[in-house]
Parts: structure tokens; C-alpha cells; sequence
């Protein structure tokens, strides 16, 4: 069955997109009308759809270039993100064109992550052109298959694959995938099995190249036991790799919901101005399938049709004209038999006589596919010099101890200009200036440091001969971790870090090794910073002679879910809404020498084991599905780990360990590297005694000790 992630999308261009889309403004007297269809081809059947159609939806790129042969002369249109593409939108000039995609997350391995790429060629005559777009997997795929037989003569497997930057290892867990975006450089993969030898317990290896792998291509690596080919040396086995072209599964429709921008502005911003001189504006929206309904609810209607609210599709003929005569008139066109689109006009005559005051427009679009969207448009007219704009309270420029304030100069003579600002209840306004001058219709922002946490201000723009509003923000909290000492445990099996009766928020994998009558992860009073305890992580082997694996030791914000064998199910990541500036915690850290490797990791065998901390803030759009309150959970039996490229990262930093100095406890200070500019909802933490821990590597005696994490914001 065929497994499609589908989105139908028709570009119609009578307007400039205003957002997150490139400007270009189209002649309307262009030569036809281009509707895309856009699919992602996938290879595995999905229960969570709607989360991957999100993931896709949002890391979209769609680019339109004028074509000249093979070779394209520039981008005329580039979409970022399927929601910001009109659902009906771009006419083109007659001509030759070239349609590219890209979607997904583009990492140079993983067993989840995919990145899809899709290409189409075209020509723009007169009429409707379509064009359709497939979306195919763009990685090279791997997997391997072990035969039973294997099991007989081999314990322990382990094939591991990659390229220069990264690989995977496949345990004897068949039915698993790895993912692998080729650098430039590189066209082979390499592969090595391990595993130890039944009769006496030594270590089989066997490695070779796949070469010239392609991408939408998947290589199945069978592992077969051959006893009669035991006379080659280490021929014991065959590894016979099977080429086949990625499989389609399953469809999933994608329906995009109408789209409401300004014409020749963003109805997001607020339009600004002084009585008489607000001018006509138009909104646009757009539909891939017939708009059925198109609601505006303002207070303007009310003087010109007696209520609030019309749905313009549905209004009777007497409304059509007290509306037309009020200053607001429309233009509904059938595009196709599969896209519609409304342009709704403000007459001069209707806004220029708007008295000084805030007016809200309302738009709420449906369309025949049942999907609705909203968007409202704010009017402020005022005789302001400057308009401050307010932050809202998940403002992404409100942090612990600065702000970023910003407003719009509406008028020439507006001079000396900056902000006021004060904490509330204070009697006095500080002032702060922007760096640079600006010009009628900018904006101008300044940055502002040294708040208090968790405190409400106040403030205004200001120039000469004028002061606004008085606007508020309140600062974010400096939040902690609790136990962040690691004083609070609970001397039970297993060990658990924090008191009894509190709220658990540290975990470790001792509920894992437990099992063995071990804690990999327990206090320590011979080793702190303050207080009486540290915790102590130690790595080592967990079982009953040769029956266990190795475990690192380790202690995370999260929860340890289950255990699936002696694999691990864990959940990372608590609720948290600070965004601090840097960790600091102290560390004692004693590697021991590596006796279980992998090739997935560093260091090798006999090496010096290292340990690790990793950190990040993420924005909670994206969640598991199986357990719905963590952002992230970990499964080390299919090889499921966190991804600092993950789309919902806000931040994220990590720290490698090597031997400490001296006999007590270092301080580190590892800042927070932030990607964008979001509000933080979670905070993810892991301290580890073996960075290798993930793939049960590691030194049987390593130790990191940890105490005092602190979170710093200034």
C-alpha cells in the first residue's frame, strides 16, 4: 500500500506574500496560472501521523526558479514552511521554470530522521499549469538482517555503518533503520561486524565498503553464517547487501487551510496612523478548494448594517449594498475547480473617518475541505509620533534580566526619540536611546539589561514634545532545579534522588541496573562541594557473570520509564519556563580505561573512558506520542536518542570530561548556545560517567562525581 505525506498546494500570485515568504511583486497580467501538488513519499507505515505531517509542513522549502535549459537563472518565489504558502497563489509569467522542495530534518545519521527532496520542471503557457511534486526520501537507508544461524556461532552482534562523519550500530534487534545524509566528500559507506565467538568467547570482527551508494536507496546488509567457508580466516561469515529502491507504504492527505494576508502589508503588524491618513487597505484570502464561508466580525459593522458580524458568502443582496456604500466591498473568483479566493477592500472612505481609538477587524475563512483558519487585523489611530509595541507574555525578547523593546516612528517629527522605563510602583523612569536613527515607517529596538527577574515594569516610547502609552512587561523567573545539592535521596531499590513524599524530577538508571542488585547512581560523602552529599555516578558492568551489559553511570532531569530486557525506555525533560545564560556544577571526574567499545562512539578499547553533561531548552511543539508528557524519550534497544538538530530546540550545549586536577571537585561553566529566539517550555539534562553509555560503552570504572548545578542568567 502507498505511503504518501500529501499536501495539495496552488499558487495563484495577485499579490506580493507578505511574511515569511520572499517579496516579488507579479504582473497580473501574467501569462498562467501554476497549481502544484506536493507529496512526501515515505518508507515505513506511521501511527503518529500528525506529527510528522507537522514536522514536514514546518520544515519545508519550496523554491521556484526561472529556468534557462538545465541551468536556472534565479529564485522568483521561495516559500519557508508550508503554512506561510498561500493556499492559492501565484501566476507566472509565460516561461520555463524549476520547482525544488526540501523537508525534514538533513542530519548525517539517524534511525528517525529523514530529510525528502523533490524536483519538477515546467512550462508556463496560457491557461491552468500543474505540476506535481514527489517528495522522495533522500537519504541512503540502511538496515541489517541477521540469520537465525548467526545466533549459533555469535553472540553480541554489532554491525556498525557509516561515513566520515557519523554512523550507527545495528544490534541483533532486527527491524530497525539508519538514515544517512552523504557528505560531499564521501560516496561510500563502511561496515564492520563484532561479536564474540561462542566456543571460547573471543572477538569476531569483519569490516568492508559499500561503495557508491545512492541516495533513495536502501542497502540491507544480511549477515549469514557460512560453517563450510571457515578455512578463509575470519570468512565465517557473508555479508550479502541487497540494493533496493525505498518502498512506499502508506498515504496520508495533508490539507492545508485557507490563508488571510494583507495586500501589500502584514496583517500580523498592527497598522498604524493619524486620523484622515490610515488609507485603503485589502486583505487577501486564499483557498486550495472553494471557500464556503468568509465571517469578518468589527465593531465598524455595526454603524453600517446594524451587528457586528456578516459572512460575507451568505449575505443577502440588501447587506452587499449598505456594505458597499459603508466603504467595504469584495471580489470572490473560482480559480479552478480546486482553489478559490477573496479579496475584501476598506475604502478611504470608511477608515480616513475613523476617530482616534483601537479597532479590530476579525477574519475567520472555511473552506470546503472543512478547514478554517483565523486572523485578526488591529487599527490604531492615533496622533502618536512614535507607537511603542506591547510584548505579549510569551514575548521570546522578555528573559530573566533584559528586554527588547520596540516601536514605530509614524511621524517626521518625531526627533530625539528612545524609551522610558521603570519597575512597577516606581516613581522614577529611566531612559534609554536607540544606537542609530531611523526614518518614518521604521522601527527602531533597544536592548535593555540589569532587570530583576520575576518582575513587572513599565514602559513607554517618547521623543520630544511627545510621551505614549504606558505599556508592561514582566520579566521571566530565574528558576532552579530542585535538589540541584543532591541532598535528597531515598536509600531504597533502587536509589532514587530525590525525598520521600517530593516530587521525583532527577532520575537515573538505576531502576534499570537494579535489577542486578546494583545502583549505578548513589550518594557520596567522601566527595562534595557542600552539603553532605554528592552523587556519584559509576560506570560498570551490571549482571551475573557473562549475563548483563555494561551501564554508565548517570543521573538526568526526566524519568526512567521501563525496562525492555536490558534495554532502557526513558523520558527527558521537565516542565520549565526560564531561559538562563550558562551551568555552572562542579565535577570530579576519574575515567577508567574503556573494556566495552563501539564503534559508534569514542574513546576506542583501551583508551581513557570520557564523561559528558548535554542540556537543552525546547519549545514543546514537539512531544512523544507513546508518553504524551515528555518531549523526549530515549529507547537504547532501538536505538531511539535525543537530537540536539531537533526543531523544537531552543538551546542546547554539552561538555566532554577527561581526568579532573587535584582531589576534590572542579567548577565548570558551559553556557547555553541558543538557536532561535522562542520561549523555553522544558528543560533537558544528562550527566553521564561514559559519554558512550547510550551504546553500553564505556570504562568499568569511571566515576564522575556532581554537585551544586546552578543556573546562571546574568
Amino acid at each position: 500500500m502507498k505511503k504518501i505525506l500529501f499536501a495539495a498546494i496552488a499558487f495563484i500570485g495577485i499579490l506580493a506574500i507578505t511574511g515569511c515568504s520572499d517579496e516579488h511583486n507579479y504582473d497580473l497580467n501574467g501569462n498562467g496560472t501554476v497549481v502544484f501538488q506536493t507529496s512526501f513519499s515515505n518508507d515505513v507505515k506511521i501511527s503518529a501521523r500528525g506529527a510528522l505531517e507537522d514536522q514536514l509542513g514546518e520544515s519545508a522549502i519550496l523554491w521556484i526558479s526561472a529556468a534557462n535549459g538545465d541551468s536556472k537563472d534565479g529564485v522568483v518565489r521561495k516559500f519557508n514552511g508550508l503554512q506561510n504558502v498561500p493556499a492559492s497563489g501565484v501566476q507566472l509569467l509565460g516561461g520555463n521554470y524549476v520547482a525544488e522542495l526540501w523537508a525534514g530534518d538533513s542530519v548525517s545519521a539517524s534511525y528517525t530522521d529523514k530529510y525528502f527532496k523533490a524536483r519538477a520542471p515546467f512550462t508556463v503557457t496560457s491557461g491552468t499549469t500543474p505540476v506535481e511534486l514527489v517528495g522522495r526520501i533522500a537519504n541512503v537507508v540502511t538496515s541489517v538482517n541477521y540469520a537465525e544461524s548467526v545466533a549459533e556461532v555469535l553472540t553480541d552482534c554489532q554491525m556498525t555503518v557509516g561515513h566520515s562523519r557519523a554512523s550507527l550500530t545495528f544490534d541483533d534487534a532486527n527491524g530497525y533503520k539508519g538514515y544517512f545524509m552523504m557528505p560531499s566528500t564521501d560516496k561510500n559507506l563502511s561496515w564492520t561486524l563484532t561479536g564474540k565467538r561462542v566456543t571460547d568467547g573471543s572477538t569476531y570482527t569483519r569490516s568492508g565498503v559499500i561503495e557508491n551508494v545512492k541516495p533513495t536507496t536502501e542497502y540491507v546488509l544480511n549477515v549469514k553464517f557460512n560453517p563450510d567457508e571457515e578455512v578463509l580466516g575470519g570468512g565465517w561469515f557473508d555479508i550479502v547487501i541487497d540494493t533496493t529502491e525505498n518502498p512506499i507504504e502508506d498515504e496520508i492527505v495533508v490539507k492545508l487551510g485557507p490563508s488571510i494576508t494583507g495586500y501589500d502589508f502584514d496583517i500580523k503588524q498592527a497598522i498604524f496612523g493619524s486620523n484622515g491618513k490610515i488609507g485603503r487597505k485589502s486583505v487577501f484570502i486564499s483557498a486550495s478548494a472553494h471557500l464556503t464561508d468568509v465571517v469578518i466580525e468589527s465593531s465598524l459593522l455595526t454603524p453600517i448594517i446594524s451587528g457586528p458580524d456578516v459572512n460575507l458568502l451568505g449575505a443577502h443582496s440588501d447587506i452587499v449594498t449598505m456594505l458597499d456604500l459603508g466603504g467595504i466591498n469584495w471580489l470572490y473568483t473560482e480559480i479552478s475547480a480546486e482553489a478559490s479566493n477573496i479579496k475584501i477592500n476598506f475604502e478611504e472612505s470608511l477608515l480616513n473617518n475613523l476617530d482616534n481609538g483601537e479597532y479590530d477587524i476579525k477574519f475567520t475563512a472555511t473552506d470546503a475541505n472543512g478547514k478554517t483558519n483565523s486572523r485578526t487585523l488591529h487599527i490604531s489611530v492615533s496622533d502618536a509620533k512614535i507607537i511603542a509595541e506591547s510584548l505579549s507574555s510569551d514575548s521570546p525578547t522578555t528573559w530573566a534580566t533584559s528586554v527588547t523593546l520596540t516601536a514605530e516612528i509614524v511621524s517626521a517629527e518625531a526627533v530625539n526619540y528612545g524609551f522610558e522605563y521603570r519597575a512597577t510602583g516606581s516613581n522614577t523612569w529611566n531612559k534609554v536611546y536607540p544606537s542609530a536613527s531611523r526614518a518614518v515607517g521604521d522601527k527602531y529596538s533597544v536592548t535593555i539589561t540589569g532587570l530583576t527577574p520575576g518582575t513587572a515594569y513599565e514602559y513607554r516610547a517618547f521623543c520630544d514634545e511627545f510621551t505614549g502609552e504606558v505599556l508592561s512587561f514582566t520579566t521571566e523567573g530565574a528558576q532552579q532545579v530542585p535538589n540541584a545539592g543532591f541532598e535528597s535521596w531515598q536509600n531504597s531499590t533502587p536509589a532514587l534522588l530525590y525525598a520521600s513524599g517530593s516530587a521525583m524530577f532527577w532520575d537515573s538508571g538505576n531502576h534499570g541496573s537494579a535489577t542486578m542488585s546494583k545502583n549505578v547512581t548513589v550518594p557520596d560523602t567522601s566527595v562534595k562541594h557542600s552539603g553532605d552529599f554528592s552523587a556519584c555516578l559509576h560506570s560498570q558492568f551490571v549482571g551475573i557473570g557473562a549475563i548483563g551489559k555494561f551501564a554508565a553511570g548517570n543521573a538526568f532531569i526526566g524519568k526512567y520509564l521501563e525496562t525492555q530486557g536490558t534495554d532502557g525506555v526513558i523520558g527527558f525533560g521537565r516542565p520549565f519556563t526560564s531561559r538562563p545564560k550558562a551551568l555552572r556544577v562542579w565535577v570530579k571526574y576519574v575515567p577508567g580505561k574503556v573494556d566495552y567499545p563501539s564503534n559508534a562512539v569514542v574513546p576506542a578499547l583501551g583508551e581513557y573512558d570520557e564523561g559528558i553533561v548535554y542540556f537543552a531548552l525546547l519549545d514543546g511543539t514537539v512531544m512523544n506520542q507513546e508518553y504524551p508528557e515528555f518531549p523526549v524519550v530515549v529507547k537504547t534497544k532501538t536505538k531511539e536518542f535525543f537530537n540536539k538538530d531537533r526543531s523544537d530546540v531552543v538551546a542546547y550545549n554539552e561538555k566532554i570530561f577527561t581526568a579532573t586536577e587535584g582531589d576534590g571537585m572542579v567548577e565548570f561553566v558551559i553556557p547555553f548556545e541558543y538557536k532561535k529566539e522562542a520561549k523555553a517550555k522544558y528543560l533537558l539534562m544528562t550527566f553521564a560517567a561514559s559519554r558512550g553509555g547510550d551504546y553500553f560503552a564505556g570504562g568499568n570504572n569511571s566515576k564522575m562525581w556532581i554537585d551544586d548545578v546552578e543556573l546562571i542568567y546574568e
